[in-house]
């Protein structure tokens, strides 16, 4: 009786044990994931399995990028030209420390495998498409290879560009007989937006495409201008609205509510992890960028000495950031910055949207690609006096689609589209007065184009020179 008395005793006590480490073990899956060293490899949460916080939509990952309204001509019209405006997909944070103290940019391994990507099929065929690396003219490979620096385009990026190409495809391939010979491709001299064009011209145009042949014509201006030298793209005007507008929306912060709750907790995470104070300024953009894009990439959170940055935490960032940005799309002199800044790129469109429209023999282009940035998407909205609620997120597009009327409509009207991320915006227009607007078929033209003539006018200048001054 004594022998079986020790017996329960002993297979009790084991069973204690085994239940309190079975708790503990699920303490610790439950705490935030701190990184034992800058050395995590690139393993993106599927967004089925990702959280569902505000954040989610800035990172569009490629399962959550569909069509839209996307090359859908109105009746009476037939497509004859499409520009896209992109921003590049996901990458690494810019900042390696300030404003939010010592955080490492985290260290990713770029080289692509098809076992992360949704679009496996096409995936493993950029794989293969782009193993020999070709040669080009510009100081990037066709896409990301070893470990990420910062700023580079990640995997998901890659992903994303090319879910975009493939939606792009199924919107405009037939109608526009889109092949290598008929697309113009422009890129800012960055290696992530380079590699965003790269990727999105495969899924436009798949395994046909030739990328030694492919020609990318590369700008340094974030807005676009492609002038020949530095100084006609220099407008002190510009910087005069925009720092008169920064002023202006600085006065939001007494009554941004999420930035004081943001500010707030991120001081106390501070003090918690005893490095010291963190640099204040409003908004906070260069922490978004680095919570944001880490959170994005499914890197782990930003954590330093046992403490890290929540969810929660950059839920209320992404928040006051859009405020910010919405108060700012109604300040005047934020519009007058946009329009001096954008001014060379809607003299670009606009030149090509008439030669289209007059001599559509002359043009061989007849979809043209700028792969660009969430700070060009911006002033573009600006200037147009369009709202953009949220700052764009990875992956944005900008569509500009050009209608003219077929034979037996009852209109002379071209129609211009502007699609954003899917959505059909151009009936937001405020500039679009022509009868045809109302129908809601899109808006003529000509609107456009005189909207582009009295750009500067509105900004004290008959031309670009002159508006410039101060």
């Amino acid at each position: 009786m004594a022998n079986l008395r020790q017996m329960l005793v002993l297979i009790l006590s084991a069973s204690f044990v085994s239940v309190i480490l079975l708790v503990h073990q699920l303490h610790k899956l439950a705490q935030p994931r701190i990184p034992e060293s800058p050395g995590s490899l690139y393993n993106r949460v599927p967004p089925s399995q990702a959280s569902s916080s505000a954040i989610q939509g800035y990172c569009n990952h490629a399962d959550n990028i569909t069509i839209g309204a996307e090359g859908l001509p109105p009746n009476g019209y037939k497509l004859i030209s499409v520009t896209t405006l992109i921003r590049h997909g996901d990458r690494l944070p810019m900042l390696a420390s300030p404003p939010l103290g010592p955080f490492m940019v985290p260290r990713v391994n770029c080289e692509l495998n098809v076992s992360h990507s949704s679009i496996s099929h096409l995936f493993n065929m950029f794989i293969e498409k782009t193993k020999d690396m070709p040669k080009t003219d510009w100081p990037f490979p066709l896409r990301p290879v070893g470990w990420c620096n910062p700023e580079d385009l990640t995997p998901s990026g890659v992903e994303q560009q090319i879910k975009n190409g493939l939606l792009l495809r199924e919107a405009y391939g037939e109608q526009l007989i889109l092949d290598q010979k008929n697309i113009r491709v422009v890129s800012t001299t960055f290696s992530r937006t380079y590699q965003s064009s790269i990727a999105l011209m495969f899924g436009l145009l798949g395994e046909g495409i030739d990328f030694e042949s492919l020609h990318v014509d590369s700008t340094n201006n974030t807005m676009l201008c492609r002038s020949s030298t530095k100084q006609e793209c220099y407008c002190p005007r510009a910087e005069v609205f925009l720092l008169e507008a920064k002023r202006d929306l600085a006065r939001l912060r007494k009554h941004d509510e999420n930035f004081h709750k943001f500010n707030d907790s991120i001081h106390k995470t501070f003090q918690q992890a005893k490095i010291g104070s963190v640099e204040v300024e409003y908004p906070w953009s260069s922490a978004h960028d680095m919570l944001a894009s880490r959170f994005c990439s499914s890197v782990g959170p930003y954590c330093q000495r046992g403490t890290c940055i929540t969810e929660a935490q950059i839920d209320l960032n992404w928040g006051s950031l859009n405020s910010y940005h919405q108060e700012m799309s109604k300040n005047s002199n934020a519009r007058g910055w946009a329009k001096l800044a954008m001014y060379h790129f809607f003299q670009e469109l606009v030149q090509r949207l008439t030669r289209h429209a007059t001599h559509p023999a002359s043009i061989k282009d007849v979809f043209s690609v700028y792969a660009a940035h969430d700070v060009t998407i911006k002033p573009l909205f600006l200037a147009l006096e369009l709202p953009l609620n949220q700052w764009p997120p990875y992956a944005s597009r900008v569509m500009f689609e050009l209608y003219r009327p077929t034979v037996d409509a009852d209109t002379e009207e071209f129609l211009l589209k502007i699609i954003y991320n899917g959505q059909d915006l151009t009936r937001l227009l405020k500039f679009c007065t022509t009868r045809i607007v109302w129908s809601g078929s899109g808006c003529a033209l000509r609107d456009f184009i005189n909207y582009f003539r009295n750009m500067l006018p509105s900004v004290g200048g008959d031309n670009f020179g002159r508006a410039c001054r101060v």
